[in-house]
């Protein structure tokens, strides 16, 4: 027995001698070298050391005196390597995790600490007593003491297990047992949180040999749990039981593959007087599979204590529980017999050979099951399977489930035996039988007896889903059992389309589940059938493996049958060894691989009944592997056969016969009707009877199914097949061996051997010989020979007769030379050439068709007659017929028809026969073709197999260009295996297949491509690159846009010509983003402005161009007249402004061409604005714009109170990205909102021009025009704006859409005012001329037409003495999504270059710019496009720029190591190692960490994290002369914080463009900043770690912060800043140089109304602090000015930042450690996403105004204020708000998970640089 400390010799920890105080010795490591002992010392820390307490691999154990509160106290110190310096967080954070636990059985954590001698040591309770290895030396403990400490340890499991904590090493030397005999858990010295990492040395298992898990000794230890705790408590109960451990082995890897693969021994082998119910407990404890065991520690103790109080733990309250009496079969499952109670009449088991048990055998079934059993004897797949069908949340159960094992292993039987009895009375169950063709009306059959609504269903589809829906009458779930799924697999080989699936899918785990029964060698069709129900199979959930039984069961089964047949004795006892011997050579005689199925085990045992069971038994049967058939023959022939027996043989045979399957099939055959085995057994009605009765009723040969076409069962119609699949071959060997045995038997099976290899190659040489042909002629019969005799014995005759008969010719012609003979000789040979041929024909296989065709054509008017004859005869098969017709159709064209006809039928193989024959009556075959091509009746995969055919024979008919695109939609949309057998006949068309296949690629200009299926592009792009030509303009325009695989494919293509693709690539890299209108209707149809009229809008101080025209000074009596000239050449009035000018009314207009017909109205007031807008809306015109017209600017007498209230309004048709528009005109102050933008606004209307005029009466009347737009944007507006608040508006840079100026005085006012409107971001850029002459303002306008910008809105009016204009003007911009589309392409031409040689553009491309977007995505697609990694270390190793070097390192970070080859690997390994450590550039030691923690070069990772500041002098905060040769740096600070060093003076612009997508325009606007100062930032956000080490008991987000490399979450400002006055302080910066004042001060000003105070000049110290904004953004920028500091690219962003989306786990959205995504350009990792970062924030009011601001102290808020801003946004936030210029304001107080932060600091640039 392998000892607790039996390991080989160099894993000895020590002969330490165990005192008898404590032992508390930690022996876990086991390794594979010695390790050194700790030397006791006097002092750990503060605790004085009495004595050594013990010794182990792991460590040393003290008892010590904690001095300071008189205690004992235990302190281990883990044995440390030079390597596990720097895990002292790890070690640290799991004791804190122990010391958290606060249970009775577990010894406490009292403190954790460090010392100069010892980095790490954790003080824990003293237990005065001894450990229960040594209480087992002393004295073995009773039962009742064992199973109390052992409850206890489960406890003490099931609490850390709680906690998330794995001990890994329970063993009676971790258990104690102190002086009040209370069992404590100790020494969780290897215990590991569930997620955490746990650094182990090299070559070292944790743990204890003798008490590891399976999982443990195999070295998984990513597997290890709970249970493996469980399964180490359960050898620690086996010991305590038995006195002996249940593995052992004579060395350490011996002891290990027990431990792996070896059962334990039950323990009442041992000790028979142990209960039943203890051997269950620890028995399952061990289970070798996980999901066997107890599913957590407190279930184990449960099950312990209810055994201590009833010494069962069974409830027998349910009549379902597994009742059976005890066996003392000692081969019986655990369980068994702990569950065993009743009477043994009504358990003991009732063989039924090869029958299925049902229902009605439940009471014993169970035992017969294998496997780990719950405490009511049922065993746990059996459980697992109910939960989930008794459940009735969707959510709970499963929709459909896999129950697959081996043939014969008993499925069937476990579910109705075992499985439905024990389901709730509110599972309905339905089970039927699968078959080839009746599957699906027996289901339906089935399901229309459940209740009327299925009753009334006619469709299986229909029944399950009223189900579905309705459930059934009493609320009832209904389950679905489909026995022997396989044969209908076999039937149906093409799943999809099939009804049965759609059936299955309407299973929803609710109210319909369904369970699908197969043998395991139909596991790729089962999987294929769960693709098409789009379910997913997970394993021991909805896929459950029944397994073949282990040895010993097989055994226990096969006793149980014998004694039940009284083969063997009830009292087994009694039982002979040669008994034991027999059935030891039975099962070893069945076993595979150490498994037995059992259905073997209960055809032998039914085979054996009534005989003896011992060797002589067996001998008789000539050993095992004859009892099958000597079972058979004893029955029916042998000398003890029955005469009843003997008198049914023949019979017998030929309903066996009748029933077996196809020969080479191993599935058990067809059904038959008993109409026809009665048939073929040729036997009256009676003695058919007594026939059926023996198979069935005796011998259980066959068995009874329903009728095949599911009709009710008062039907008299009965069906049979065989019992089981076992029984085919040994059926067939039987019916086989008689013939073996006479003349002509031995002919038939001759004669049945040629015919099946004569089947499979039709060749001569398989034919028989001469002689056994006569002997088949002569011993066979032909009406006995099946339909393939029949034609090999024709081939025969014409082959051997053809030589006969050629021997008899020149017999006779040498010996008659008669001339007669011969010639009537040759007739027959031509006749006999003639049938064989045709006899050939008709045989062929498709792809031989053509060649045997051409052999008759010597014969071919011989042949026609019989070939026609093939027409005729309703015996020839379709494919008979079908090659009659393609022989007959080059001399018959009324064969052209029925080919035709015969295309949606045909595969690929015959579609290429048709097509080839066709050719020979093309013309008439061509027009049938496209007739039939072009129907509307043919499904898509018809119309593809007709144009399949029409393109090998039509393929420059003008007509594939009309139908080209619904050709290749089809073909794009079939399954690549079928795609790949289409497209080669579709190359003869090739010229009309590229174009539009290539559409499914999107489009090739500016703009986003679209989002078309995977597959279908794939497709695609297969089809085009065998139908396209590297010279074809196209195929540049599809590399540009491919992904991955279709990529690989074009570019093969662009490989046979790689010269001129290059140029069209390199064509590609010179095109640039830029804006462009987009016109509904081109310039080309519109009529030309003429010379007369292009003077007369310039004598009316305006202007024509192509796309617009303008007029500033038109009398409003001329407008019309001029609106309506313009309007010839489709312009019309877009914005129409009315204004005086010495005393007379003037219009101003803006005109838009875009050919939409308008209407002007004069006059319209609010009385008469409705009805006018409904008559305009009937004739589908819609308002445009309005202007006032005063009324002493008019003609006519109005009243004075209407003064003001008359409007001109202008009419369009709706353009077309307008839906609809409305206006209301002169609304009061108090109905403006009710009945003005109010209703508008709700109904998503947006203004368009705004008007606020005063009557009269000095009331304000408000007017508008609002629309409906296709995309409708955020809009602002205003009514009467000073100039001021106007140009406030304007310095934001919003797109503004219209302007309207005031005239002064109007509202009191002694200036102009205005009104405008303004969208938030869209597609286009505006400038606003304001308040310029006309003549200025004409010029300018013209200026900024020639700059490509369109006039938008327009207003005039007096100013005084003088007129002044202001205009809106807009231009497209280019948008970031059509900048990321052009640089996507570029990157795809640039890698396309260089997999086609040229790679001189990509190290070019590689450098750092200011928009890095071509940068970014060639990052990121070298790898998936197969750019050779060696390309790039090639490149590598000579690169002097260095933004180039980090791209390249960047690049081959997305490859696998194992793409590179092992000395390639080696190099790239040394040079980054060599970097990190003595180069001082930040971007480089950034970058060549990311790549070494993604490619798992754990040890290199750390060199970095642990390197030395680079030999750059930096002292004192101070920036020297060395650093510019570099970029930024880095050196690294005494926390071990990579600061980043960043040079100043440096200017940017601070803020997002108006354009920029999801801009925050109040907080983003934009203005230059300089930085007047170097400052350094710190690579990534403060960990918690870090943060952990200023405040231990600091709180932070823990449901989201899971580990100690994670950011600091909940962070508030103030606890932002007292860490950056820690930092100052632990890095030894004086007084006179801290940012903020000491920590004392902090927690005591923050909440005073004067707040803490900060220095004045604070940015100007170099203390640590927060950065400022400005700072914060150039960082994050990093060189960069586009929104994101690689780009904008959405699909990239998680490369670069945690999202909500990247950072979830199991659908929690999780804080994720530091420096794991890619660093920027400068070095920083994570400034987007994972926490928003705290910054000093500027003071926005001192942005208005000014074109630059100095980042100083100065401008930033004091601390009174509430508020301030924190950068970066967060992963709880969505990924648009992720860009470099968000800004969000936030509380002081306030403590959001989300918000964290990084350090800052100021560098000082000596004196000389300064200069």
């Amino acid at each position: 027995m392998t000892s607790e400390s039996d390991l080989p010799s160099a894993t000895q920890p020590g002969n330490t001698r165990r005192p008898s105080g404590a032992s508390q010795v930690d022996a876990t490591v086991a390794s594979g070298k010695a390790l050194p002992q700790i030397e006791t010392p006097d002092w750990i820390g503060r605790y004085r050391v009495v004595r050594r307490i013990g010794s182990g691999g792991f460590g040393s154990v003290f008892h010590a005196k904690d001095e300071s509160l008189n205690r004992d106290v235990a302190i281990k110190v883990p044995l440390r390597t030079l390597e596990d310096v720097n895990d002292e967080f790890q070690w640290s954070s799991e004791a804190r995790m122990v010391a958290k636990l606060d249970h009775p059985n577990i010894v406490p954590v009292y403190d954790v600490g460090k010392s100069d001698q010892f980095p790490f040591f954790v003080v824990s309770r003293f237990i005065q007593g001894v450990d229960l290895r040594e209480r087992i030396l002393k004295a073995k403990p009773t039962l009742e003491e064992g199973l109390v400490w052992t409850a206890s340890i489960a406890d003490a499991l099931g609490h850390a297990h709680s906690h998330g904590l794995v001990h890994r090493d329970v063993k009676p030397s971790n258990i104690l047992i102190d002086t009040q005999d209370r069992a404590w858990l100790t020494d969780f010295g290897l215990a590991m949180s569930d997620d955490a990492p746990r650094p182990t040395r090299a070559g070292l298992l944790i743990g204890t040999y003798s008490y590891m898990s399976p999982e443990q000794a195999r070295g998984e230890g990513h597997l290890v749990d709970g249970r493996a705790d469980i399964f180490a408590l359960g050898i620690v109960l086996y010991e305590l039981l038995v006195g002996r451990r249940p593995f052992g082995g004579g060395s350490s890897q011996q002891l290990l593959q027990d431990i792996v693969r070896a059962e334990p021994t039950p323990l009442r082998q041992f000790n028979p007087q142990l209960p039943v119910e203890l051997e269950r407990i620890c028995l399952k404890a061990l289970a070798q599979r996980v999901s066997d065991r107890y599913p957590n520690a407190a279930a184990m103790a449960a099950d312990l204590r209810t055994f201590q109080l009833d010494e069962t733990t069974a409830d027998y309250t349910d009549e379902l529980s597994a009742k059976f009496v005890a066996v003392a079969n000692q081969w019986a499952p655990p369980g068994v017999q702990a569950n065993a109670v009743g009477d043994e009449s009504e358990s003991r088991i009732i063989p039924k050979g090869l029958r299925a048990f049902d229902r009605h055998d439940r009471r014993f079934f169970l035992q017969l099951v294998p496997g780990a059993r719950d405490a009511h004897g049922v065993p746990e797949v059996l459980r697992q399977l109910k939960i989930r069908i008794d459940a009735r949340e969707a959510e709970d159960a499963f929709r459909v489930a896999l129950i697959y094992g081996p043939s014969g292993s008993g499925k069937s039987s476990l579910m109705q035996a075992g499985l439905v009895p024990l389901l709730d009375p509110s599972v309905e169950v339905v089970l039927v039988e699968a078959n080839a063709k009746h599957t699906e009306s027996r289901l339906l059959s089935a399901l229309q007896k459940l209740d009327s609504s299925t009753a009334a269903e006619s469709t299986l589809i229909g029944a399950m889903s009223s189900l579905r829906k309705k459930g059934v009458s009493g609320g009832k779930k209904v389950l679905v059992i489909v026995d022997q799924f396989e044969q209908w697999l076999h039937a149906h080989p093409k799943i999809r389309d099939e009804v049965l699936v759609d059936a299955i899918r309407q299973c929803d785990g609710a109210n319909v589940q369904c369970m699908l029964l197969i043998r395991d060698d139909f596991w790729m069709p089962a999987t294929q059938f769960f693709h098409e129900l789009d379910l997913r199979l997970v394993q021991d959930v909805n896929c459950i493996a029944v397994d073949r039984f282990d040895l010993r069961h097989a055994r226990y089964v096969l006793t149980e049958f014998g004694r039940a047949y009284g083969c063997l004795p009830n009292d087994l006892s009694r039982i002979t060894n040669e008994q034991k011997r027999f059935i030891d050579s039975i099962v070893d005689a069945v076993q595979e691989s150490g498994k037995v199925i059992s259905i073997h085990l209960a055809v032998l045992a039914q085979m054996l009944k009534g005989r003896e069971w011992n060797l002589k038994t067996l001998a008789e049967f000539g050993g095992t592997e004859g009892i099958d058939i000597g079972y058979l023959q004893s029955t029916f022939e042998g000398s003890n056969a029955s005469p009843h027996h003997r008198r049914l043989r023949d019979p017998a045979k030929a309903v066996l016969a009748e029933l077996l399957p196809d020969r080479g099939t191993k599935i058990k055959g067809q059904m038959k009707d008993i109409d026809r085995l009665q048939q073929v057994a040729s036997l009256d009605d009676e003695t058919f009877e007594e026939l059926i009765e023996a198979l069935d009723g005796e011998l259980r040969l066959i068995t009874p199914t329903a009728a095949m076409d599911g009709v009710e069962s008062d039907s008299t119609l009965r069906c049979y097949q065989l019992t089981h699949d076992f029984l085919v071959e040994p059926i067939r060997d039987w019916l086989t061996q008689s013939d073996r045995q006479t003349v002509r038997g031995r002919a038939r099976l001759r004669l049945n051997d040629l015919t099946e290899y004569w089947k499979s190659n039709r060749e001569n040489r398989f034919l028989p010989s001469g002689l056994e042909y006569l002997r088949f002629l002569a011993l066979t019969q032909a009406a006995q020979r099946t339909e393939d005799q029949s034609k090999l014995m024709a081939a025969s005759a014409r082959y051997h007769g053809t030589r006969w008969a050629i021997a008899a010719v020149f017999l006779m012609i040498a010996g008659l030379a008669v001339a007669a003979i011969n010639k009537d000789m040759s007739n027959r040979l031509a006749k006999q050439q003639t049938d064989s041929t045709v006899s050939r024909l008709l045989a062929a296989d498709m792809e031989m068709m053509p060649n045997v065709i051409n052999t008759i054509q010597p014969v071919r008017d011989e042949a026609r007659p019989r070939l026609k004859a093939v027409l005729e005869d309703p015996t020839k098969t379709q494919r008979e017929v079908l090659a009659a017709r393609l022989a007959l159709v080059q001399d018959d064209p009324t064969q052209v028809k029925p080919l035709v006809d015969a295309i949606p039928q045909s595969g690929p193989d015959t579609l290429v026969v048709i097509a080839e024959r066709l050719q020979l009556q093309s013309e008439t075959a061509k027009e049938m073709l496209w007739s039939r091509y072009q129907s509307q009746v043919l499904d898509e995969d018809q119309q593809l197999r007709f144009a399949w055919v029409l393109s090998q024979l039509d393929a420059e008919n003008s007509q594939w260009k009309r139908h080209a695109s619904r050709l290749v939609e089809a073909i794009v949309n079939q399954n690549p295996t079928r795609v790949g057998e289409l497209t080669p006949g579709f190359t003869q068309i090739a010229q009309h297949i590229v174009q539009p296949a290539s559409e499914y690629f999107g489009p090739s200009n500016d703009g986003d491509p679209s989002e078309q299926d995977s597959d279908v592009r794939l497709n695609a792009a297969f089809l085009i690159s065998k139908c396209i030509e590297p010279l074809d303009p196209i195929l540049k325009d599809l590399l540009v846009v491919a992904e991955k695989d279709e990529f690989e494919l074009l570019l093969s293509v662009a490989m046979q010509n790689p010269g001129y693709v290059s140029q069209s690539l390199n064509d590609e890299l010179m095109l640039e983003a830029s804006p462009k209108w987009i016109d509904e209707t081109p310039r080309e149809s519109f009529k030309e402005v003429g010379t007369e009229l292009t003077n007369q809008i310039q004598s009316l101080e305006g202007f024509v161009t192509q796309d617009f025209a303008m007029i500033q000074k038109c009398r409003l009596d001329d407008f019309e007249e001029i609106a309506r000239s313009l309007q010839r050449s489709s312009y019309r009035p877009e914005c129409i402004r009315v204004y005086a000018m010495e005393g007379q009314p003037y219009l101003a207009a803006a005109f838009k061409r875009d050919g939409l017909d308008w209407k002007f109205t004069r006059g319209v007031d609010r009385e008469s604005i409705d009805t006018l807008q409904q008559s305009m809306r009937d004739d589908l015109y819609f308002p445009c714009d309005v202007t006032a017209i005063p009324a002493d600017l008019t003609s006519g007498e109005t009243e004075e109170s209407d003064a003001l209230q008359k409007y001109g309004v202008l009419w369009t048709e709706l353009p077309h990205d307008t839906i609809d528009a409305k206006i209301y005109l002169g609304l009061a102050d108090s109905e403006h909102q009710s009945k003005g933008w109010g209703p508008l606004i709700q109904g998503g209307f947006v203004p368009k021009s705004n008007l606020k005029r005063r009557d009269s009466s000095g009331n304000d009347r408000y007017s508008s025009v609002r629309h409906r737009l296709v995309s409708s944007p955020m809009a602002e507006d205003t009514w009467n704006d000073s100039p001021y608040h106007f140009q406030s508006r304007l310095q934001l840079e919003k797109y503004q859409t219209d302007i309207r100026l005031n005239p002064s005085g109007e509202f009191d006012e002694d200036t102009i005012s205005y009104s405008g409107v303004w969208w938030n971001g869209g597609t286009h850029e505006s400038r606003t001329l304001n308040r310029l002459p006309p003549g200025e303002h004409l010029a300018k306008s013209k200026e900024l037409a020639a700059d490509g910008f369109r006039l938008t809105s327009l207003s005039l009016v007096e100013d005084g003495d003088e007129t002044v204009a202001a205009s809106v003007w807009s231009h497209p911009i280019v948008s970031d999504e059509q900048k990321d589309h052009v640089a996507s392409r570029k990157a795809n031409a640039i890698v396309a270059l260089t997999r086609l040689g040229s790679s001189s553009h990509l190290w070019k491309a590689l450098e750092s710019s200011s928009d890095p977007r071509l940068r970014s995505f060639l990052i990121d697609r070298m790898a998936s496009l197969s750019v050779p990694p060696s390309l790039l270390l090639e490149q590598l190793r000579t690169e002097s720029n260095m933004s180039r070097r980090v791209a390249l390192i960047a690049a081959l970070a997305r490859y696998r190591p194992e793409q590179l080859p092992a000395d390639e690997l080696q190099t790239l390994r040394e040079m980054i190692e060599d970097w990190v450590t003595k180069h001082p550039n930040a971007s480089l030691h950034s970058i060549c960490r990311y790549l070494t923690n993604r490619w798992g070069w754990d040890a290199v990772t750390d060199r970095i994290d642990l390197a030395d500041s680079p030999h750059v002098e930096l002292q004192s905060g101070e920036v020297k002369s060395g650093d510019g040769e570099f970029g930024p740096i880095w050196n690294r600070n005494g926390q071990g914080q990579t600061m980043i060093h960043l040079r100043g003076p440096v200017d940017f612009v601070m803020g997002s463009p108006g354009h920029e997508l999801f801009r925050d325009h109040s907080l983003e606007f934009p203005i230059q900043t300089k930085i007047p100062r170097s400052f350094a930032i710190s690579d990534s956000e403060v960990t918690l770690e870090q943060f952990r080490r200023f405040d231990p008991d600091t709180g932070y987000a823990t449901q989201y912060t899971t580990q100690p490399d994670c950011p600091m979450t909940s962070v508030g400002w103030f606890s932002a800043i007292k860490y950056c006055r820690w930092l100052s302080e632990q890095e030894h910066i004086p007084e006179w140089e801290m940012c903020y004042p000491s920590i004392e001060e902090i927690e005591r000003d923050y909440q005073s109304p004067e707040g803490i105070k900060r220095p004045k000049n604070f940015l100007e110290r170099t203390g640590y602090r927060l950065p400022t904004e400005a700072e914060w953004e150039f960082a994050c920028r990093a060189g960069t000015n586009t929104p994101r500091y690689y780009g904008y690219a959405p699909e990239l962003l998680p490369q670069y930042a945690w999202t909500t989306e990247s950072s979830a786990q199991s659908a929690q959205v999780l804080f994720r450690p530091v420096r794991k995504l890619l660093p920027n350009s400068f070095g920083l990792f994570d400034t987007l996403g994972n926490v928003m970062e705290w910054c000093e924030t500027h003071d926005s009011s001192r942005r208005h105004d000014k074109r630059m601001i100095v980042d100083n102290s100065d401008g930033l808020i004091d601390n009174q204020s509430a508020y301030r801003v924190a950068r970066g946004s967060a992963v709880f936030y969505i990924p648009t708000t992720m860009r470099s210029a968000k800004r969000e304001q936030e509380k002081l107080y306030t403590y959001h998970p989300y918000l964290g932060f990084r350090v800052a600091r100021t560098l000082k640039v000596e004196e000389a640089e300064a200069e």
